[in-house]
């Protein structure tokens, strides 16, 4: 794994691994002009984190959004 690379498993994959704070990973982010994939079930912090959100059903994209357009106009639940 690359020194830079932060992996998490899935819930329920048999291994809890508990995450840096969101307040250091977006001061890393900032400070460091980092690119980060960030995945999640929990749409506000991924809104918060993010600047660009995609939504994923069923392995498939279907749809992307800016993180700032808050969930009124997403179009898939």
């Amino acid at each position: 794994m690359p020194e830079h690379q932060l992996e998490a498993p899935e819930p329920g994959a048999g291994e809890v691994v508990p995450l840096p704070s969101p307040n250091l990973l977006l001061d890393l982010k900032e400070r460091l002009g980092l690119a980060l994939v960030f995945v999640s079930h929990d749409i506000q912090t991924v809104r918060r984190m993010s600047d660009r959100v995609i939504t994923m059903y069923p392995g498939r994209i279907v749809e992307e959004s800016p993180a700032a357009g808050g969930t009124d106009a997403a179009r898939h639940p």
